[in-house]
């Protein structure tokens, strides 16, 4: 079980880098945006475009662009640190549940592999304890 939450942390991991990294892109994205918002709107009312004829609309829509990706970005390397918590919990065999049960609620929320690995590394954390009372009686 632990060898299996370990994987599913790990792909996890890996999906919660590329998020970090298209949410910095994002990012950059929505600088661009703010600062060429003049040439773009202008090139939007040159071709017609109805929702990119005025710079405030063209500001708009990239000051929630950024507001969302910095947004989403904070959310990933928070989410990337409490996966790192939980992985060294399984590597230092600790005995408690907490990283785990915290990986299960963010597997619900945001992705299925933390999901697994959270739920996997409960069992065996859990199952470790059940052998230990087992050696005990």
């Amino acid at each position: 079980m632990k060898k299996a939450s370990k994987v599913f942390y790990i792909i996890g991991k890996i999906c919660n880098i590329l998020e970090i990294v298209f949410s910095v892109l994002g990012v950059i994205g929505g600088i661009f945006l703010l600062v060429y918002a003049p040439q773009i709107a202008q090139q939007g009312a040159a071709q017609a475009i109805e929702y990119l004829d005025s710079v405030e609309e063209v500001n708009y829509i990239a000051t929630m662009a950024l507001v969302s990706t910095i947004i989403a970005l904070i959310i990933s390397i928070v989410v990337l640190i409490f996966a790192n918590k939980a992985i060294k919990s399984l590597n230092n065999d600790e005995k408690t549940e907490k990283p785990h049960i915290i990986m299960l609620v963010i597997g619900v929320l945001t992705d299925i592999f933390y999901f697994l690995g959270g739920l996997f590394g409960l069992l065996s954390v859990t199952k470790k304890e059940d052998k230990s009372i087992e050696k005990t009686e």
